[in-house]
This record gives C-alpha cells, sequence and structure tokens, in this order.
C-alpha cells in the first residue's frame, strides 16, 4: 500500500495523528510512535506502518536534538554506553519483525509494552545503583522494543525518570538516543528490504505536519504546565496500550472486543481520575509544581 491507495479521508486522519504526535513529541522529548501507532495500526499493516514512523522519527528526533545539542556534552558520557545495547537489540528486532507474522508479534508488543506503562502511570520507580550497569540492558530492550514496534518512549522514560537529570539535560539525552536507534533501525530494514518505495511515498505528505507539530511541541514546552502534561501523556499511553492489547486479543480469545476493554479499561479509567488529582494535573495554590523543575525530580513519574 501506498500514499496513493490510501483514500483522502485516511491520509487526512495520518496528517492530523503525526502533527498531534509530533507536538507531544516536542513537549516531552518523546512519544511520537506511543501516540501514533495505536491509532494508525488500524489503517496500516504493520510492515507498512514501521518504515514510515522510523523515516518520519529520523527527521523528528534529529530536529529535536538539535534544539538541544547545547546541553548534550553535560550527559554524553551517561548515555552513549547505552548505545552498546541499541545496535545487538536494534539488529535482533528487525530481524524478528522480517519473519515473524504481524499478529503474533503484535500481541507480544502489547503484552511487553502494558505492563511498563502500567508501572510508569503508577509512578512507581526506582534509581540504579549503577546507571552504567542498567545501561546495557536497558539499550538492549529499547533497540529490541523499537525495531520491532517503533515504541521506546516508555522504556526511556522509565530509565531516564529513575536518575537525576535535570530538564534540558534530559531532552539532550533521550533526543539523542532517539536519533540513534531511528537511524540505526533505517539502517536495518534498508539492509532486510522492510524499507521500500512505498514507505518514502507514505512518509513524505506525512513530513510537513510533523515537524510543524514539533516546532509548535518546543515552543509550547517553555509556556505549560509540563509535569501535568506529562502525566496526561502517560495514562493516555497506559489507555492507548490497552486499547491495542484488546484488538489484539479479541480473535485470540473468540470474545467481543467491547468487553474486553471494559473489563480494564474502566479500571483504568478510574485510575486515571485518581492519579491525575494525586499528581497534580491541576495544581492549586502552593501544591502547584514549578514548571522549571526537570521530569527527574518529579517523585511520580
Amino acid at each position: 500500500m501506498s500514499a496513493v491507495s490510501l483514500d483522502p479521508l485516511q491520509l487526512a486522519v495520518l496528517v492530523v495523528l503525526t502533527g498531534l504526535a509530533g507536538g507531544v513529541n516536542g513537549v516531552l522529548g518523546h512519544g511520537f510512535s506511543t501516540v501514533t501507532v495505536p491509532v494508525a495500526l488500524l489503517l496500516l499493516a504493520n510492515r507498512l506502518l514501521n518504515p514510515v514512523l522510523v523515516l518520519l522519527e529520523l527527521a523528528l528526533n534529529l530536529g529535536a536534538f538539535l534544539a538541544n545539542l547545547r546541553h548534550f556534552p553535560k550527559v554524553a558520557p551517561r548515555v552513549v554506553p547505552m548505545v552498546g545495547g541499541l545496535v545487538p537489540g536494534i539488529a535482533l528486532g528487525a530481524w524478528i519483525l522480517s519473519i515473524t507474522a504481524p499478529g503474533p508479534m503484535k500481541l507480544l508488543t502489547y503484552l511487553l509494552l502494558f505492563p511498563i506503562v502500567v508501572l510508569q502511570g503508577l509512578g512507581l520507580h526506582r534509581a540504579f545503583r549503577s546507571e552504567r550497569a542498567a545501561a546495557l540492558p536497558f539499550g538492549l530492550a529499547t533497540g529490541l522494543l523499537y525495531a520491532t514496534t517503533t515504541i521506546s518512549g516508555p522504556i526511556l522514560s522509565l530509565y531516564f525518570h529513575n536518575q537525576a537529570y535535570a530538564k534540558d539535560e534530559y531532552r539532550a539525552a533521550i533526543s539523542f538516543l532517539r536519533v540513534v536507534e531511528a537511524a540505526l533501525t533505517a539502517l536495518a530494514y534498508l539492509g532486510l528490504g522492510i524499507i521500500t518505495r512505498d514507505s518514502f511515498a507514505l512518509a513524505a505528505p506525512l513530513l510537513p505536519g510533523t515537524l510543524a507539530g514539533l516546532a509548535v511541541g518546543l515552543y509550547a514546552a517553555r509556556r505549560i504546565e509540563e509535569q501535568g502534561f506529562r502525566r496526561f501523556c502517560v495514562w493516555f499511553n497506559v489507555l492507548a496500550v490497552s486499547f491495542g492489547l484488546a484488538r489484539v486479543l479479541s480473535p485470540v480469545l473468540g470474545a467481543d472486543p467491547v468487553r474486553i476493554h471494559i473489563l480494564w479499561v474502566l479500571p483504568l479509567a478510574t485510575g486515571l481520575a485518581v492519579q491525575t488529582r494525586g499528581f497534580g494535573l491541576f495544581p492549586r495554590g502552593a501544591a502547584a509544581l514549578d514548571p522549571k523543575a526537570g521530569p527527574a525530580y518529579d517523585p511520580h513519574l
């Protein structure tokens, strides 16, 4: 399927979706694929969607990295070791994607992502005793998940929010890793024939809106209550991943997807409402969060 084989409404949905996701990425430093994938998979097959998103994220994250380049020297010694895990993880993930049927791959992906985003939403975390020792396995897991699903934000966010990163340093670190993972995955996809002319044909009309969204997000990041927005996006990730998992499990279990949704979406929505108040999405008075504080100092992320 190429861009010309999508009807105008489908293409418009993808343009709006990737533009909004680019804005989220601009504000938080990640979130593009996590916002895009659950909806876009309703329109495109995974084998076509993945390379398109990788091409878009290569441009998107390069722009984000250049915007935060001046802060990178401070964090380079801490994040470069993760690249050692990214390389084998991406190679393995791209190979798995090339030989695995879409159905089992989607199920495995959602089963892995679901507990990660739930823990992230509940704010459960511990700082690592040895950051260098944790960098390699986290890099491996990030590369494996990104190459198979194009989603790595939840793992990277979980890793970085356990460490003492200031806000600008966090942005520089995560944008660097996302540029590296997108570039390495694009190379792996090219080598395996996963990226085709159709991938470029579909990415081309989505790129302007994606970059425009990034610019708006970078502008808004300095002017909104970022921690509250971050918590909202974390719980959106929980609901989006649960939605995808329900759709994948429906044919496996032979159950109506609506019933599967009710089993966990309602409790998760209740948790969203409770945690939103507890985490200060709507801060009041002295309880309001300092918008200049870095994400590493938020005890709930």
